[in-house]
């Protein structure tokens, strides 16, 4: 579950990426760790930020600011 309500759309995009980093860590075999500096949970918020800067640079507007 995602929660988006009150939350920038860029937020919850990268919620989103972080989620599926941790599906493919999954797939992969990984044994998940959840607690924070935990190899697993260091490459989903690696990768989800390097997800949204990629994003950036196709959709801009989506980084300017909305009231939510």
């Amino acid at each position: 579950i995602i929660v988006k309500d009150n939350r920038h759309p860029a937020d919850v995009l990268r919620t989103l990426a972080h989620e599926l980093v941790h599906h493919k860590q999954r797939e992969d075999g990984k044994e998940l760790d959840g607690r924070d500096g935990s190899p697993t949970e260091n490459e989903a918020n690696a990768m989800s930020g390097t997800l949204m800067r990629k994003f950036r640079t196709l959709r801009p507007e989506i980084f300017e600011i909305f009231n939510v």
